[in-house]
């Protein structure tokens, strides 16, 4: 029959007589709304059929619940032995059991297996054994209990307007509460969503789970994928490649870039600085450091042959730099040359289109033999063209 009506006083119509399955149902309709598997304990009656304990026995404060359509009540705290385990940490759970043949709900407990970790799992068969958990309840080899809260609260089939409402549901010192006070309460499973203080929040035991894109059990988000994505338990916006053409010009300027955000690995390579890598410096120096931006840049050193950050710097002071070829290697050092005249007569083969022995230059210079005759003494000339000097500076920088 699809529709039915309970109660009539006779026989006519839907009157009775009426069995306990039709009352079952009433109950679980009213107290339960089709979250029998594991809501129940009835919602501020007495002590709420709250566990506690840290050592055997727990103890199960008094209350009332409906297990799939069946009342229970419990009108004083009541004692249930957790034995100690003799291995290793087990975790039982406190229950309300309904049996069908017994004909009774009672609270019991439900016994884990040692050193698995987990909870053992509730029978829930109607008609024979239907079970609801109160709490688990985690014994060490040592006997010490940890109780962790599994109540669910009766889910009545009622929906709120404003003729359930008082003008106080909404004060400054109320809100949302978790079941303490006068005004609106929230029903939270304390593992994913929790209530601190006035506010209601994703539980901190959630954090491992954390954003998920849409298939966990915890706080789902849909991002784009293009512009949002999840790290993590993090939402955070997409690294994105910034190309030339994502910059409008001069948008970029050196005011905008805060000192030390651009690191030597964010450049393409082409840009990247080498360890080892000289320059010429026409600034000021503060010790061993090129002075920018009125402060010592500690990226680059004078070529003084010190080590730093690592490197070894050449020693470049006071010399000229040759480029690495057949005739010299990387490192070779040499003093400046010196050419020596002394008093006599020397006879001197130069070839077409150079000058005399005093620099001065006569183009051209007909090949032949040719006399130099020093006046008196020794004359040393170092051969210097006019020069400026700069200062070497070496990266040393990571």
């Amino acid at each position: 029959m699809a529709e039915k009506s309970l109660f009539w006083t006779d026989a006519v119509g839907d009157g009775g007589p009426y069995n306990q399955a039709q009352l079952s149902e009433l109950w679980e309709v009213l107290f339960q709304s089709n979250y029998a598997a594991t809501a129940g304990v009835l919602y501020n009656y007495n002590s709420s059929l709250i566990v506690a304990g840290v050592a055997t026995p727990v103890s199960v404060g008094s209350g009332a619940a409906v297990v799939k359509g069946h009342f229970y009540i419990n009108t004083a705290a009541m004692n249930i032995a957790v034995p100690t385990p003799a291995v290793s940490t087990r975790i039982d759970r406190i229950i309300l059991q309904a049996d069908y043949t017994a004909r009774t709900v009672r609270a019991v407990r439900l016994a884990g297996v040692e050193g698995s970790g987990i909870p053992p799992a509730l029978t829930q068969v109607d008609g024979t054994t239907w079970e609801i958990s109160l709490a688990q309840a985690s014994i060490t080899t040592g006997g010490v209990i940890t109780v962790t809260d599994e109540r669910y609260y009766s889910i009545t089939a009622f929906r709120v307007n404003e003729y359930n409402l008082v003008s106080t549901a909404f004060d400054v010192a109320g809100a949302i509460h978790g079941g303490s006070a006068t005004t609106i309460h929230a029903h939270v499973d304390g593992t994913t969503i929790e209530i601190s203080g006035n506010a209601l929040r994703v539980a901190a035991s959630a954090a491992g789970v954390g954003l998920i894109g849409g298939g966990g059990s915890a706080l789902a988000v849909n991002p784009d994928g293009a512009s949002l994505e999840i790290s993590g338990d993090a939402l955070q916006v997409k690294a994105l490649g910034i190309l030339t053409a994502h910059i409008a010009a001069q948008n970029v300027t050196n005011a905008k870039i805060a000192n030390g955000t651009i690191e030597n690995g964010k450049l393409a390579a082409s840009c990247h600085r080498m360890q080892g890598e000289i320059i010429m410096w026409s600034g000021t120096l503060s010790g061993h450091f090129p002075v920018d931006g009125g402060s010592p840049n500690t990226n680059w050193h004078i070529c003084n042959g010190d080590t730093e950050g690592g490197v070894v710097t050449p020693n470049l002071a006071d010399r000229f730099v040759v480029a690495q070829g057949s005739t010299y290697t990387k490192g070779d050092t040499a003093a400046s040359p010196t050419h020596v005249h002394s008093a006599g007569s020397y006879v001197v083969a130069l070839p077409t289109g150079y000058g005399d022995d005093s620099g001065v230059a006569h183009f051209p210079v007909p090949d032949g033999t040719y006399s130099v005759t020093g006046s008196s003494g020794n004359n040393t000339t170092v051969a210097l063209p006019p020069y400026y000097c700069l200062i070497y500076l070496c990266y040393v920088g990571s």
